[in-house]
């Protein structure tokens, strides 16, 4: 894995005053099952044109449309093997490692966050310093438990998790937490439309026959509301009002190669200095890179509309904000020895974390060298062309483009060829199944980082547009760092957001194989649990400085050595918290979040 200085995307960093998202990262995606889409498109269920739920609102009509449909196949036929997956979502809902609190929080970002990330969608910014004011009471979060609640009325249920866990041999067993396998055990069986992961996950795909073929890759919904009227007030996204989210769509996600070509023709490299002003808009070592791309991409949208040539713009206008966490790993390992062999345990241990390690040292280097290839098609390589403002002004959706749209008569060759155009696709699968397989040629740097070379053409295309599209996205939504090595933000989040499990989630006779247990409440009890646990972490923390500081790091830097020096230091933790630590604690690992 390369040092943290020589990443591309921490071209603009400074050891002091970093600001801008720092790297190695991982987004999360929205997975589907795609041919159960193109099977639903093909009688009519739902439209292969918006198959593919670009915002909330739309997913949860895609969940209501796919439970009617099932339905009806277990009316005609209630003992048959069912055309369709029989779950709409599957959310593991685990307290140690489940998926709910990452949703939370996108869903919350893609709602209060609409004009960049030092906006926040955690705490209020605008306050002075050491104030520390959630906003959690506000409507955007309110708005963000309502849909969560809504979605998890279609997730799987904790029994269907454990039984999938039984039939794939998986090794949580009939008794773990089900924290194995993509987004969900049930997924991992082909029983589930949606989940959402994050892309450090797919090789697992390879290895999961039900998914192969039949997986597709897109960005993360968006919200059709932002929380920008007063005190909060939800308002409906504009073209205007979501820009920055929308300005970017415009040139990342085109749909066609023609598409892409047009939104490179509108590439600002050869005036950038008529469309920069403003000194949050100026590229410069120790300033964030994300301004300056949504002041180049705001010109360059401008310029798009004025000769549209053949790109789509009429996308729709929704808010998000994709989420991420650090591409790093801590985690603990609750063990004994049956015959208090502590050397062999020990040794065991070393080995599944050396393994571990391993894992991830080559999921990130094998992603690093994608990214890295990517950009040197546009000369941004390691010859010493790169640098803050190079990487700044990169206008990146150039790379999607065959041409690249270079900004010299001889652009530099790498290995990677552009990418041809699919035939014999009808149209349902093309809007469906394969939405980028025009790009398939050129993905394949991303087959070596997922490994999903064997499976539907376009499907590494589809996780390259997706990552492409959140990696230099100006409204990024990262996930809140913690000042202590387990992340209590992570955890108060996702123990939260069990209020809104529906009560028939817990159903499983066997209280471990729930691996979580609704906490009740609803929204207003998701909202109450979220700030008593805030509360409860700035109590043991007792620094609200340091909270804001940490928390305005991980929209930057974490700066771990003055935050780790005084976080426990003469300070008692709470007995509820003390509570929280033991339960959590058993088995923990976390991809930086």
């Amino acid at each position: 894995m390369p040092l943290f200085k020589d990443l591309a995307e921490n071209s603009c960093v400074a050891r002091s005053g970093t600001q801008g998202p720092l790297h190695p990262r991982t987004h999360l995606m929205m997975l589907y099952r795609a041919d159960a889409l193109e099977a639903m498109a093909s009688v009519g269920a739902i439209s292969a044109d918006n198959a593919v739920p670009s915002d909330w609102d739309a997913l949860l009509d895609l969940l209501d449309a796919h439970k009617r449909a099932v339905g009806l196949l277990l009316l005609q036929a209630p003992n048959a093997s069912l055309a369709l997956p029989r779950y709409g979502l599957c959310v593991n809902a685990d307290g140690a490692c489940g998926g709910l609190g990452d949703l939370f929080a996108a869903i919350a970002a893609s709602i209060v966050q609409f004009n960049g990330t030092r906006q926040g969608y955690i705490f209020d910014l605008t306050l002075p310093p050491p104030t520390l004011k959630t906003l959690f009471s506000r409507p955007g979060w309110r708005r963000a438990a309502e849909v969560l609640q809504s979605l998890l009325q279609y997730n799987a249920p904790a029994a269907a998790n454990a039984a999938a866990a039984v039939e794939t041999n998986g090794t949580d067993g009939e008794d773990g937490p089900s924290c194995h396998g993509i987004g969900a055990q049930v997924f991992k069986t082909g029983e589930c439309l949606i989940t959402f992961e994050f892309e450090t996950s797919m090789r697992m795909a390879s290895a999961m026959p039900k998914l192969e073929g039949n997986l597709g890759i897109s960005p993360l919904p968006g919200s059709r509301e932002v929380a920008a009227g007063p005190g909060g007030a939800l308002v409906p996204c504009t073209a205007d009002l979501c820009a920055v989210s929308y300005n970017h769509d415009l040139l990342y996600l085109q749909p066609t190669l023609e598409g892409a070509e047009a939104a490179v023709a509108a590439s600002l490299a050869v005036t950038p200095g008529q469309i920069i002003s403003g000194s949050d808009s100026v590229p410069g070592v120790g300033r964030s890179p994300l301004p300056v791309f949504a002041a180049r991409e705001a010109v360059a949208v401008a310029r798009l509309r004025q000769s549209p040539g053949a790109a789509k713009l009429d996308l729709p206008i929704v808010n998000r904000a994709p989420y991420s966490t650090m591409l790093d790993l801590s985690f603990g390992i609750r063990y004994d020895s049956p015959a208090n062999d502590a050397v062999v345990t020990l040794q065991a241990v070393l080995s599944i974390r050396q393994s571990i390690l391993s894992y991830v040292d080559d999921v990130r280097s094998g992603r690093q060298t994608a990214l890295d290839t990517m950009r040197a098609t546009v000369g941004f390589a390691l010859n010493g062309t790169r640098g803050c403002a190079s990487y700044a002004q990169g206008d990146w959706w150039r790379v999607l483009a065959p041409s690249r749209g270079s900004r010299s008569a001889s652009p530099q060759t790498t290995s990677a060829s552009p990418p041809t155009a699919a035939s014999n696709l009808s149209s349902t699968r093309a809007a469906v199944r394969m939405p980028w397989a025009a790009w398939s040629d050129d993905a394949a740097l991303f087959n070596r980082f997922t490994r999903l070379s064997s499976d539907v053409a376009g499907l590494s295309a589809a996780c390259q547009h997706t990552i492409w599209h959140a990696l230099h996205s100006p409204n990024a939504g990262p996930a809140v760092r913690t000042p202590i090595q387990i992340n209590f933000y992570a955890h108060i989040l996702r123990y939260a957001a069990m209020a809104l499990l529906p009560a028939s989630y817990n159903d499983a006779p066997n209280a471990n194989a729930t691996g979580g247990t609704a906490t009740g409440g609803g929204v207003e009890g998701a909202i109450a649990e979220v700030e008593r646990g805030w509360a409860l972490l700035a109590d043991l923390v007792n620094d609200t400085v340091m909270m804001r500081t940490v928390y305005e790091d991980s929209i930057s830097a974490p700066r771990y050595a003055a935050a780790q020096a005084s976080t426990l230091e003469g300070k008692r933790p709470s007995a509820r918290l003390l509570g929280w630590l033991e339960w959590y604690c058993w088995w923990h690992q976390s991809w930086g979040s």
